[in-house]
């Protein structure tokens, strides 16, 4: 894996730091993390499409078609364990987030893509 994809991808998933750092002193360090890890994880899952599309240039960056695959894989799973601990902290931020339609169907969605529709079972039959 080349240095520089490596640089590029961490200073990607730094960058939600600089937009909560202003927020630090004034809201709950518990929901700023929560938020971080939403935008860290969306962050990581973009970067992974990315290299799901096998560009030229970016082999050249990241070292090759088989480390994009590696960090590909990588990215993933760490975008999945972000999200997931974003849902189980679930933090509001209070004042600093403003609750508009936008933020309400976020928060729906995000409801429904974590519990998911309840399927019954292959054989499982409730009347």
């Amino acid at each position: 894996m080349r240095l520089v994809g490596l640089l590029l991808v961490g200073s990607a998933l730094a960058l939600p730091l600089l937009w909560f750092a202003p927020l630090a002193l004034r809201e709950n360090p518990i929901a700023l993390f929560s938020q971080y890890l939403g935008s860290a994880a969306l962050i990581a899952m973009g970067i992974s499409q990315l290299l799901a599309t096998r560009l030229r240039p970016l082999q050249a960056v990241f070292g090759g078609l088989d480390q994009m695959y590696v960090l590909h894989k990588w990215l993933g799973l760490g975008a999945m364990a972000a999200v997931l601990l974003h849902d189980t902290i679930d933090a509001e931020l209070g004042s600093a987030a403003r609750e508009t339609m936008l933020t309400e169907l976020g928060e729906t969605l995000g409801d429904l893509v974590g519990v998911g529709p309840e399927l019954p079972l292959r054989g499982d039959q409730r009347d």
